[in-house]
């Protein structure tokens, strides 16, 4: 027999060619940590650029992400954003428990943080007490650095508050969190066994977090200018930080805006030019699935800068000009890895009920019942069955129903992947019943594989005139070679568009 995977989920052994586990269903595709690169299950290193993967190692545990000893074995210059977290609070603490809870409770905070870090692509450089460093663009590089980490340190923040209610409950005290941001130039390389990078800009980050408030981010002059079309900034006076001779400029990071720099650029966008057919092509689509009132999925592929968006945006005008106008709902898929699970759908959800990055659980579960209790409840639930209704979709929002009887049931995956298809379905098709409705998925190819599952799962089974547009690249049909094509059975179908 050949080797084989261990399930992440339930711990099943599977066929080393296995794509879903034979015991729960759960995915077993996998992502690199570092590049985003789709890798074999049962591979040790990164295809693309050489990096540990943590698949699960002789011991059965999952390895930690590390850099192999194949990446940058030279020293090199680099633009990296390096950031530094700082817990405070923690002297107060370690004088009132015992040495051993203290160093549980750290490790929880300190864990949470590195998730976030390697959510958005980054590394964790080191752990230095209390603090943690990690650096954004070594040994791989992405054109969105500054922003992965920027994102990376406001989920800091957002895991700090879910983790002070722990806290606050067991132990009657809560932590605050410091957070720098900086980019500039390094010098990566290798120190004795460890890759890191040395250089001002990293001196510089650490005294940006030592200076900022506890329970903010504080950025330098670089990161903010490559984010400010995806961060929303508070400018504060220059920081005469230690070391610099001259004051040093910083914004304070507020939340991620709504829309993405690239949507803000194209409100400037000139008019279409030859994507007349293509886009007539939709407008069919969407007739089509109005007049039979069924799912249909149509996907734009071409590869980056042949009008894909540009394209999707002109259907929205076209559509928002029908009496009555057609609202189309929007979500894209960020190209940080797989590990940010179904987040096109949050977008949507966020949006369609109004929640604020910045509401708490509480305010946020009262919009999402508010907004989707009528549509999904039969008429004959009470509230605690318009609770239990809903409650997949607040789980995916991380928001605990305080309505619903006791704490949310903890299913195992594949019955928690099924409840989340069919609460997704049930919201769908009332919107449905009511007006058509139109789906855009932006960048699928960065798209986890349940988000991918979900698509084609609503174009199959949904029942009502919905039309699911999806944006990608042609790498997608690497990952699913049958993507687009042939599905009729239950009033579904779907088909390809190539802007090319």
């Amino acid at each position: 027999m050949g080797p084989e995977v261990s399930c992440r989920e339930c711990g099943a052994a599977n066929a080393a060619v296995a794509r879903f586990c034979m015991a729960c269903g759960a995915s077993l595709a996998r992502t690199c940590p570092s590049c985003g690169e789709n890798t074999p299950a049962q591979s040790r290193f990164c295809i693309s650029c050489g990096t540990v993967l943590d698949g699960p190692s002789a011991d059965g545990r999952a390895r930690e992400p590390a850099v192999s000893a194949h990446v940058a074995p030279t020293e090199q210059r680099r633009t990296v954003t390096v950031l530094f977290a700082d817990l405070s609070g923690y002297t107060s603490v370690a004088e009132r428990l015992d040495h051993e809870t203290v160093k549980s409770l750290v490790d929880r905070c300190l864990t949470r943080f590195a998730m976030e870090v390697e959510r958005f692509g980054g590394r964790v450089d080191k752990f230095i007490g209390d603090n943690v460093m990690a650096v954004f663009g070594a040994p791989v590089a992405h054109e969105e650095d500054p922003e992965r980490a920027v994102r990376a340190a406001l989920g800091m923040q957002s895991a700090m508050a879910e983790l002070n209610r722990e806290l606050l409950t067991e132990y009657g005290f809560e932590f605050a969190l410091r957070v720098g941001v900086n980019t500039g130039e390094v010098l990566a390389g290798r120190v004795g066994d460890d890759y890191t990078v040395i250089g001002d800009a990293v001196n510089v980050a650490a005294r940006l977090e030592s200076a900022a408030s506890p329970g903010t981010v504080t950025v330098g002059e670089r990161t903010q200018r490559a984010t400010q079309d995806v961060v929303a900034y508070e400018e504060l006076e220059p920081l005469q930080l230690k070391g610099k001779v001259d004051p040093v400029a910083a914004w304070r990071a507020l939340a991620v805006a709504r829309q993405s720099g690239r949507e803000l650029e194209q409100r400037r966008e000139t008019p279409l030019i030859g994507r007349r057919e293509e886009l007539a092509s939709l407008e069919m689509e969407f007739g089509r699935v109005a007049s039979s009132r069924s799912a249909h999925l149509v996907t734009v592929l071409g590869e980056a800068g042949v009008g894909k968006t540009r394209l999707v945006r002109e259907l929205e005008h076209a559509l928002a000009s029908r009496d009555p106008p057609v609202h189309v709902r929007k979500g894209r898929c960020l190209p940080f890895g797989s590990s940010i699970v179904y987040w096109p759908l949050s977008e949507v959800l966020r949006a369609d009920c109004e929640i604020a990055d910045d509401d708490s659980a509480e305010v946020a579960s009262e919009k999402l019942s508010a907004r989707l209790g009528p549509l999904i409840s039969t008429g004959t639930d009470d509230a605690d069955g318009v609770m239990r209704r809903i409650a997949p979709l607040a789980r995916l929002l991380d928001i605990e129903a305080p309505d619903a009887d006791g704490p949310l049931e903890r299913d195992d995956p594949q019955n928690a992947r099924d409840s989340l298809f069919g609460a997704v379905r049930a919201y769908l098709e009332a919107i449905a019943q009511r007006e058509p409705l139109v789906l855009v998925w932006e960048d699928i190819h960065w798209a986890d594989e349940g988000m991918l599952d979900l698509i084609e799962y609503l174009a199959r089974w949904v029942r009502g005139p919905l039309l699911v547009v999806c944006l990608a690249r042609d790498e997608i049909l690497d990952r699913r070679p049958g993507w687009g094509g042939g599905r009729v059975r239950g009033g579904g179908g779907g088909r390809r568009v190539g802007p090319e």
